[in-house]
């Protein structure tokens, strides 16, 4: 709701959405761990997109490096509408969670 309370109030907002079908740093952290992974952490993939486009804001896929650079972030905010950038991560690339994982190895 928050798409659509910036696009009623005009304002300029960019989200960027890290979509990578799933609660990743769950599954991330507990296969870090060596406990089970598979705990319904994992979706179909939302269409962040559409969803943006619905609300009235622009809606932006991201499918590959380099694709979010300095010519689109200039065409967005010379827009002056809200955006959402959907980038698409791979579900089985792990975010550095060093610190994380270190932190609840140490609460164990």
């Amino acid at each position: 709701m928050e798409i659509a309370t910036a696009v009623n109030y005009k304002k300029q907002v960019v989200w960027i959405v890290e979509n990578n079908s799933g609660l990743g740093m769950v599954s991330h952290a507990r296969r870090l761990l060596g406990l089970p992974y598979n705990t319904g952490a994992e979706f179909k993939r939302v269409d962040f997109l559409r969803i943006a486009r619905g609300l009235g804001a622009q809606g932006i896929k991201i499918t590959k490096p380099g694709e979010i650079n300095r010519k689109m972030m200039d065409n967005i905010f010379a827009s002056g509408k809200p955006a959402v950038l959907d980038v698409r991560i791979d579900r089985g690339e792990v975010p550095p969670l060093f610190f994380r994982a270190k932190a609840l190895e140490d609460y164990f």
